[in-house]
């Protein structure tokens, strides 16, 4: 292996080259300067400090033009350079190739440029370097693989997205129905079904015209009216409507409903002469008085309107009109 031809290449590449048991060899570029009027090309100049250092550089360099291990490349390199210190001890001087001499000085080496060294002119005349083809390693047999197959993830994650989905879709269901829900309960707040009112006592004109249906003899008072069911004598609907008490003492008019829809209060006066009772509609002020007649044993006038709101209007306002 010719370590000499690696030299050149490597300082102008790297500026400087160590040799394990020589030196280091340093290229400095001198720049160009007037000397009497002219200008001085720039230059360049090897110097050499006979003081060797570890560094694998120069061998990794060496080792990837010849395909060999830098251990290999390393060895090569102690070679040339105890060869050269025995030719310096043979001949007095030991030329390296295209840069100069080293020789010795009073014992110790130093380095002589070739004159006609100029690297800022043109380029240092190497020997080509001839790359070696790489050989292939042998390979080892590949043995066979008796292992497993990995699992295959693509079933699993397939699943997981089936399940995934599937979770998601319950969810938006179950997102729509609490939202349908809600909005059904909010709707049926802000809309509330009309409820039919009775409306409280209404003052009555010094002149009312009256419209009196005829009824059927009222039951006795010791029959408990919240208990009897009386079948109407003109519909098949069967309720538990209560009966005035037996007219014993002084008759009273008494106030049970109040209707603005005449119909509504004629029907209703029809339903309650239907199981008995006497009750008659009387018009006052644009409003319609469902009003039925009754008496108490003792005259307890009292007594007589809370009975009739209990059994007839527990939430109204049941008053005697006279």
């Amino acid at each position: 292996m010719d370590i000499g031809k690696y030299i050149g290449k490597f300082l102008i590449k790297n500026k400087y080259c160590s040799l394990s048991g020589l030196g280091v060899f340093e290229l400095k570029k001198i720049p160009a300067y007037e000397q009497k009027g002219e200008i001085v090309n720039p230059a360049h100049q090897v110097t050499f400090t006979p003081v060797g250092s570890i560094d694998d550089t120069f061998a990794s360099f060496i080792a990837s033009f010849e395909n060999v291990s830098i251990s290999n490349a390393a060895n090569n390199i102690k070679e040339y350079c105890r060869n050269a210190k025995e030719e310096i001890e043979l001949n007095g001087k030991f030329a390296i190739e295209n840069l100069g001499n080293l020789s010795l000085s009073n014992g110790k080496l130093v380095f002589h440029q070739n004159a006609d060294l100029n690297l800022g002119l043109s380029p240092v005349s190497v020997t080509p370097i001839e790359i070696k083809p790489i050989h292939p390693e042998p390979q080892e047999k590949i043995k066979e693989d008796f292992s497993y197959p990995p699992a295959n993830t693509t079933y699993l994650r397939n699943k997981s997205n089936h399940w995934i989905k599937i979770i998601v879709g319950v969810i938006i269901v179950a997102a729509i129905g609490t939202a349908g829900y809600f909005g059904y309960d909010y709707y049926n707040a802000s809309n509330p079904k009309p409820v039919e009112t009775e409306t409280s006592t209404v003052q009555l004109d010094t002149t009312t015209t009256q419209t009196t249906v005829d009824t059927t003899t009222l039951t006795n008072e010791t029959t408990p009216p919240d208990t009897t069911l009386i079948q109407s004598s003109t519909t098949n609907d069967t309720t538990a409507i209560p009966v005035t008490p037996l007219a014993v003492g002084k008759e009273y008019k008494v106030q049970i409903y109040t209707f603005k829809d005449e119909l509504k209060a004629i029907a209703k006066v029809k339903k309650l002469s239907g199981y008995g009772n006497k009750a008659s509609v009387i018009s006052s002020n644009g409003q319609f008085i469902v009003a039925l007649v009754a008496s108490n044993p003792q005259n307890d006038t009292t007594k007589l309107v809370d009975s009739l709101r209990r059994f007839f209007n527990p939430k109204g306002q049941v008053h005697i009109i006279n």
